[in-house]
């Protein structure tokens, strides 16, 4: 064999084999982590309905309403309301008024509501209640007391599902510390654009917000410069667009 032939093969012979490997997130969980605790309950829809038990009493979706995925950030709604809409305004939201700054139903302050009106009604009755209007049979917004639970009983921290960012809650309840759930940051909708999905998640509760009642109770979880977290006393004008997570109470 020619001398330069031989030593040009032994050269190329020596080249190490080198394979490109993405390196992997650090930061992302496998679906299996959220396969503990689950059983299954058929809405009025006749849809089957996923649902984690953390010891708490209450049973939490796997899935935010509206989403068939634990990371998707279903619907978008505001409080009190049982439909999505292109926009959130003040304007369009069913219990302002039509100029959008005097409230008419949910208002304890007679200088909030229109003509002075006032009732009785702290929390969301039933007909306005989005998860019992569109799943039914036992499922509600959380409560506030729902929610305490939720902070109390859950450790939490920030990773991400199918590259979503989003929270990971597992009960701390002795029997249940396999158990969690996926809550997705997806922000909220205030006019037309979705605003804080790099850092928020809200969350409607039930219950207005009596020191103000343009407002509503709010589940907010947060992500900042690697501090996460779960909010309490938190609340929101209620015309904004926000996700909700159903809950099923345990007979």
């Amino acid at each position: 064999m020619n001398r330069f032939l031989k030593l040009t093969i032994l050269s190329i012979a020596a080249v190490p084999v080198i394979t490109s490997c993405e390196k992997e997130d650090p930061y992302e969980i496998s679906m299996s982590v959220l396969s503990n605790g689950v059983d299954t309950i058929q809405g009025i829809d006749g849809r089957k309905y996923e649902v984690v038990d953390l010891g708490l009493g209450t049973l939490w979706a796997k899935c935010n309403l509206g989403a068939d995925s634990p990371e998707q950030p279903g619907f978008y709604l505001s409080w009190g309301e049982t439909a999505t809409k292109e926009t959130y305004t003040e304007k369009n939201y069913a219990w302002y008024n039509a100029r959008g700054n005097k409230i008419t139903k949910y208002c304890n302050k007679k200088d909030l509501g229109e003509d002075k009106y006032v009732d009785s009604l702290y929390t969301l009755q039933p007909q306005d209640d989005a998860v019992k209007v569109l799943i039914g049979n036992g499922f509600h917004i959380p409560t506030e007391a729902e929610y305490s639970m939720l902070r109390t009983w859950c450790s939490i921290r920030w990773c991400k599902l199918n590259g979503k960012g989003g929270f990971l809650l597992t009960s701390t309840k002795k029997g249940y510390e396999n158990n969690s759930i996926f809550i997705p940051m997806a922000g909220l909708m205030d006019y037309d654009e979705i605003y804080h999905n790099d850092s928020y998640g809200f969350y409607w509760t039930n219950a207005l917000d009596l020191s103000n009642p343009m407002n509503a109770h709010v589940m907010r979880f947060k992500h900042l410069e690697n501090a996460t977290d779960m909010d309490k006393n938190i609340s929101h004008d209620r015309y904004i667009g926000m996700n909700i997570r159903p809950v099923f109470r345990k007979q």
